[in-house]
């Protein structure tokens, strides 16, 4: 299926630093969430996309920088707060999560999208 060029997805959600546990390794300082994966699948698949999200002083420009290298409009990326969303995610052996979730920021609403 050809894509449409003038389509334009906005992806709303907060972006996030992640900390995977597991029995045999830990990757730390993962930047993720919603605009990482979302945006990132939406642009690689040839669609125009903007983010609408919240992010901590800490990772703001590492954010910018990621938006620009995958062609996300970031007009909607917005500070709120000192520190980013941060998810600590531990698996066990059968490879169930448990998760810690730290420096929550405050809910989008619609005046947040550009």
């Amino acid at each position: 299926m050809e894509q449409d060029k003038d389509v334009r997805v906005t992806v709303v959600g907060h972006f996030s630093l992640d900390e995977n546990i597991g029995p045999k390794a830990r990757v730390s300082n993962v930047l993720g969430g919603a605009p990482i994966y979302s945006g990132s699948t939406l642009s690689k698949l040839g669609v125009k996309a903007g983010i609408c999200s919240c992010i901590g002083e800490d990772q703001y420009e590492r954010a910018i920088g990621f938006c620009k290298n995958m062609g996300i409009d970031y007009k909607g990326l917005r500070v709120c707060g000192t520190k980013t969303l941060y998810f600590q995610n531990n698996y066990d052996e059968k490879g169930d999560r448990f998760q810690r979730c730290y420096n929550v920021p405050r809910k989008l609403s619609p005046k947040d999208i550009p």
